[in-house]
């Protein structure tokens, strides 16, 4: 009896998330794969995939070259969840293309989604209405009014400006 192996094979052996079984939502899921060639032939070019369709996200990485037999890990792919994605079990799926891209290993995995503290407040507002708070940006100013001399100093005014939302916003501030 005479047993070939496949000529380009690979296995995609484990798949590791960090953190590994959950993750909060705004946070990154870093994802490597370990991958053996089981085939009779050397393999270039791998690329790994890992992606989360139900978020939109994904990350690859080519990484080195298997000899026959040989075992290798690729590095972290790194995945950023949405800071406001629904809580729940999402599938993760992994893919190496190898050979040209003419093969394919596939794995799909399950991670859970926990709510972070980076999406903003859906706290009702005070008024009893059903509708979400929304951003909002405080303005505080200092003394309302100063004694100033023509002609002599100037007078100082503080400002301060709170963005009390979850994306960045620029301000801009004149004298008139």
């Amino acid at each position: 009896v005479k047993i070939e192996s496949d000529n380009h094979k690979l296995w995609l052996k484990d798949v590791i998330f960090n953190p590994e079984s959950y993750v909060k939502t705004g946070r990154a899921l870093l994802t490597t794969a370990r991958i053996e060639n089981i085939g009779q032939s050397d393999e270039d070019g791998l690329k790994v995939t890992a992606s989360i369709p139900a978020l939109g996200i994904s990350a690859s990485d080519y990484i080195d070259t298997p000899d026959e037999g040989d075992t290798i890990t690729s590095e972290e792919l790194y995945m950023r969840v949405p800071a406001c994605a629904e809580p729940g079990d999402y599938e993760v799926n992994i893919a190496v293309a190898y050979h040209d891209g003419d093969n394919t290993e596939k794995v799909t995995k399950t991670i859970t989604v926990v709510e972070g503290d980076v999406c903003p407040s859906k706290v009702a507002p005070e008024d009893g209405s059903s509708e979400p708070a929304t951003e909002k940006t405080i303005i505080s100013i200092g003394a309302t009014s100063q004694d100033v001399t023509a002609g002599q100093g100037g007078s100082i005014y503080p400002i301060t400006l709170t963005n009390q939302g979850s994306s960045a916003k620029t301000y801009s501030v004149a004298v008139d």
